[in-house]
């Protein structure tokens, strides 16, 4: 898996690397070659203007910045630099200009003047690195709103010039990348805060410093396809439908038929041989209307023989999804608790303060068990009042709670964190937003659930099933657009999503 880094820990591997005698020239010198390879590439596929204007600072990312230029003119490129501060006339960045003037590069040194920005190519943001932290101020927050209302595209050199690598933090204005190049590894800030509204697509790529990352420990990982496409479900050619996978739900109610079943398409459209939705009783009507693959089964709220009896039966189950809350449904999942703590379950939505308050009273034995809250019902289930923003103390909080129960949860978002218990977390960076759609989760739940009918464990299928889901976000999108896309497209794109794993 790839790792994420702090600063201080990419810091860390450059002093490792300095060690062994790897020099911040040498490494400087990588950097630049594989911006320059991303930019050729990237204009190349969009058949942009082969011109770029790069703005340099007075660090290490004005090095860098300064490497890419001096590579695209040889290029051919039409470059010109803007050198946003005065520099350090003994600086490794000093002595990348000088090689880019000795090869005929332009650069303008800002005044009090702002150049025109050109009107096609590429804009290269090599402005600020990873050590930046506060406000954007004076001539260089003109620069980047420039950019930013350039129309131009921007690739960002290792992060968005205004971004805190640490925190995700932009106070006042960063540059809005299209793409950014990572340097050998993702910054946890492009995860945190507002960081992923910055940093457009990501690339990481690598300069040398991977064998320094064996010597310590990662905080956070990347969740990659390579993690995930070995463990797709073995189908035998002798199976029969609940040998394929027994999924019961307990979801629904009025007016909440749709979340309900979008779950238990979502569920057999993954695999599950055969989906039995418990509703309630007096929905009947609501739930008729369904699809006539899945078996309905009303209930009552009191009759907790009838609804344990089926939970034994299944393979795997969900519950939440349109559920509602009421004390006869807090009654009926605390009577469910020894069928379902040992069971494959997902918990989602209105079962996710219950089902978790009955695991805390109970120690938590839920090692099969995967949480699916979004931000404001994680807060909930933390016992918080007010609304927290997504930073490291956060997250840490998100661990000890799966740490506690002993269990598994997916917070979804944009991106997406996936916890267990004595594990490393790891970050999801695929999907589209246009999964920001009403019944989006419940289609996880359904994916979730249906994979674990298949005989996956809960932290295999929770790596696999929120990497599937996002990619049949991306191919809904592709298809559809991020502005129609709907959870049924996610369902309808399944297909996509595990032919790309197989």
């Amino acid at each position: 898996m790839l790792r994420i880094v702090t600063p201080e820990e990419m810091k860390q591997l450059e002093s490792l690397a300095e060690a062994a005698g790897v020099t911040q020239e040498m490494l400087m010198e990588q950097a630049g070659k594989q911006v320059d390879a991303v930019v050729s590439s990237f204009v190349t596929e969009r058949a942009l203007a082969t011109k770029a204007l790069i703005l340099a600072g007075r660090g290490n990312n004005g090095g860098d910045a300064y490497v890419v230029a001096r590579l695209l003119h040889q290029r051919g490129y039409t470059v010109q630099v803007i050198q946003l501060f005065p520099i350090d006339p003994n600086s490794l960045v000093r002595k990348q200009r000088r090689r880019f003037e000795a090869r005929g590069g332009k650069i303008i040194d800002l005044g009090q003047q702002l150049p025109p920005f050109p009107q096609e190519g590429i804009i290269i943001d090599g402005i600020f690195g990873t050590g930046f932290h506060g406000a954007v101020e004076g001539e260089a927050k003109r620069v980047i709103e420039a950019a930013n209302s350039s129309g131009l595209p921007i690739i960002a050199i290792d992060i968005p010039s205004g971004l805190d690598a640490s925190t995700g933090k932009v106070e006042g204005v960063a540059i809005e990348a299209t793409r950014t190049v990572a340097i050998e590894f993702p910054k946890i800030g492009f995860f945190l805060e507002d960081g992923y509204n910055f940093v457009g697509s990501i690339d990481c790529l690598p300069i040398g410093l991977a064998p320094y990352a064996d010597k310590t420990k990662a905080s956070y990982c990347v969740l990659e396809k390579a993690d995930v496409s070995a463990h797709l479900p073995k189908i035998i050619r002798n199976r029969q439908k609940y040998s394929a996978g027994h999924v019961v739900g307990l979801a629904g109610s009025h007016g909440m038929a749709g979340a309900a079943l979008l779950s238990s398409i979502a569920a057999l459209r993954s695999g599950a041989g055969i989906v039995h939705l418990l509703h309630p009783d007096d929905c009947i009507q609501e739930f008729g209307k369904g699809p006539l693959e899945v078996v309905r089964i009303p209930y009552q709220a009191q009759d907790t023989a009838s609804v344990q009896k089926w939970f034994t039966q299944a393979s795997a189950c969900f519950m939440g999804p349109g559920l509602g809350k009421s004390p006869a449904i807090e009654a009926l999942i605390e009577a469910l608790w020894s069928t379902w703590k040992d069971k494959k379950i997902v918990i989602d939505a209105d079962a996710l303060l219950p089902a978790s308050t009955i695991s805390t009273a109970h120690c938590g034995m839920l090692h099969q068990a995967i949480f699916t809250p979004h931000t404001g019902e994680m807060q909930r289930l933390l016992g918080s009042t007010e609304k927290e923003p997504l930073t490291l103390s956060f997250l840490a909080k998100c661990q000890q709670f799966v740490d506690t129960h002993q269990t598994h949860l997916v917070l979804k978002g944009a991106p997406s964190f996936l916890f267990s218990y004595d594990a490393i977390p790891l970050i999801l960076m695929r999907g589209d937003p246009g999964m920001a759609t009403a019944g989006s989760g419940d289609v996880l739940t359904g994916i979730l659930a249906s994979l674990m009918s298949q005989g996956l464990d809960a932290p295999t299928a929770m790596h696999l099933g929120t990497f599937l889901h996002a990619l049949a976000g991306e191919a809904a999108a592709k298809e559809e657009t991020s502005f129609c896309m709907t959870a049924s497209s996610l369902i309808s794109h399944l297909p996509a999503a595990f032919k790309e794993l197989k």
